[in-house]
């Protein structure tokens, strides 16, 4: 066994010699390696633009938020979640306060933003009996709201009309107050469409909705407003009866604390004469009978018994032909003059001017007190 393994190895040995050097290795071919290839581009975000003014941010006048939010130039939906008063519009939110000024957060896609919110600007008391444009003012120090001479939003009183039937069929809970089945209640509509003609005509931005058209037993002017009050209305009006020999009677106020109340029984501008009548304005310094000056503002907010285009006067005047307040600013449409001149009476300007904090009476936002710091008191009885 040794003598052929040692034997093997010289042939071996041998085989090398015979091929003149070390074995020759084969070697494979070299492959080119290839770059990994790019990672995938990462997918497109969605991208959102808030833009907020809160120039305002009150009860009237909101803050504004624009929302876009989109993918790929493509608008795409957004949420929103906060405590405010907002309300979605096409273009993002608006957000409306309480009266208060204080900060909240609108959260929009889950990320928060910061809303400044604020009270009404308003025009008050700037010395003993003008108010800060220098008008004669009669009103309370902190005065009405106001944004300025140009605006011109239109505002809702929330209306009650009280019918008085004598006696009710189906008393309420409440003393005076009848659960009786309304049956005229289209003839209560089409007088509010009757008020907000007149309104649209003179240039007032306001227009009266019919909040509740109740029947009741009391023929008392002040019980009667009291449960104008009770129900949650802004202005109301009774009919059904009125005081003695008149066409109507109110308590004529110069703030706005509770809604304003009165007795008509002439007709929807009779209504709307006495409604002034609880807001402020008197018959005018000129008028043929109970002559008087505005009582909140007593250079112009009263009526005329004439305007400056023909012979019909101001609703809050005796003259027959009136179903419009006085607007200084509303030109004739047959001579070069304007209906009429603030220097002596613009009923329609006193609208205005009181228009929002009329509305503010049943404040349904929720915080402010400020309108209702004194209790109800009885104001000059008018008669008509």
């Amino acid at each position: 066994m040794t003598r052929i393994l040692l034997m093997g190895v010289v042939l071996l040995a041998g085989c090398d010699w015979w091929n003149g050097g070390s074995p020759v290795v084969p070697v494979d071919p070299v492959t080119p390696v290839e770059p990994p290839p790019p990672p995938p581009p990462p997918p497109p975000e969605p991208v959102l633009t808030v833009a907020i003014d809160d120039t305002y941010g009150d009860r009237f006048k909101p803050a504004v938020i624009d929302v876009t939010y989109t993918l790929e130039d493509e608008a795409i939906e957004w949420t929103y979640a906060t405590d405010l008063r907002a309300v979605r519009t096409d273009t993002g939110l608006l957000v409306y306060g309480n009266g208060d000024t204080y900060e909240g957060t609108v959260v929009i896609n889950d990320e928060p933003f910061l809303v400044q919110l604020s009270s009404e600007p308003r025009c008050g008391r700037a010395e003993l009996n003008t108010d800060c444009l220098g008008y004669q003012y009669l009103g309370d120090f902190q005065g009405q709201v106001y944004y300025g001479e140009d605006d011109d939003q239109i505002v809702e009183w929330e209306l009650v009309v009280l019918r008085y039937i004598g006696t009710c069929e189906i008393p309420s809970s409440v003393q005076g107050l009848c659960d009786d089945e309304i049956y005229d209640i289209e003839q209560a509509e089409d007088r509010v469409q009757k008020y907000n003609q007149a309104m649209e005509n003179s240039g007032v931005f306001v227009r009266f909705v019919l909040k509740e058209y109740r029947y009741i037993e009391t023929s008392s002017l002040l019980t009667a407003g009291s449960l104008a009050d009770y129900l949650n209305a802004d202005i109301s009006i009774g009919l059904g009866t009125t005081c003695p020999d008149t066409c109507g009677c109110a308590y004529a106020y110069k703030t706005y604390k509770r809604p304003g109340f009165g007795w008509s029984v002439c007709g929807w501008s009779t209504d709307l004469h006495e409604m002034g009548h609880s807001i402020g304005l008197a018959h005018g310094p000129e008028n043929s009978a109970s002559p008087s000056m505005g009582y909140l503002f007593p250079e112009f907010g009263h009526g005329w018994m004439y305007n400056q285009c023909n012979s019909a006067g101001d609703l809050m005047s005796y003259n027959s032909y009136s179903n419009e307040f006085l607007n200084s600013k509303i030109e004739c449409d047959n001579v070069d003059a304007y209906v009429t001149d603030r220097s002596y009476a613009d009923s329609a300007y006193h609208i205005n001017r009181i228009r929002y904090d009329v509305s503010l009476v049943n404040d349904d936002t929720g915080a402010v007190e400020s309108l209702r710091v004194t209790p109800l008191t009885r104001g000059q009885l008018i008669l008509d």
